[in-house]
């Protein structure tokens, strides 16, 4: 399967609003690189077996991977 780098609408206005955000001082700059992160990201295209796969996995991860919320905050 080939990889292809999608230009994405959505996606740019949401890094444009991120960056106003982060010259406002209201994101850091830890996030901010997250939000430039997702405009690079390279999107695999997926067969219906291997989305079914991936989906047996929901719930399924160990408890270290799943953060609340507060903890995911406490991150930046």
């Amino acid at each position: 399967m080939t990889s292809s780098k999608h230009n994405s609408r959505i996606l740019d206005e949401m890094h444009d609003t991120a960056l106003g955000l982060h010259n406002a001082g209201l994101i850091s700059k830890r996030r901010m690189g997250e939000f430039d992160a997702l405009r690079h990201l390279q999107v695999h295209e997926m067969q219906l077996e291997q989305t079914k796969r991936l989906s047996a996995f929901r719930g399924k991860l160990p408890a270290d991977f799943r953060l609340s919320r507060d903890q995911a905050n406490e991150r930046d």
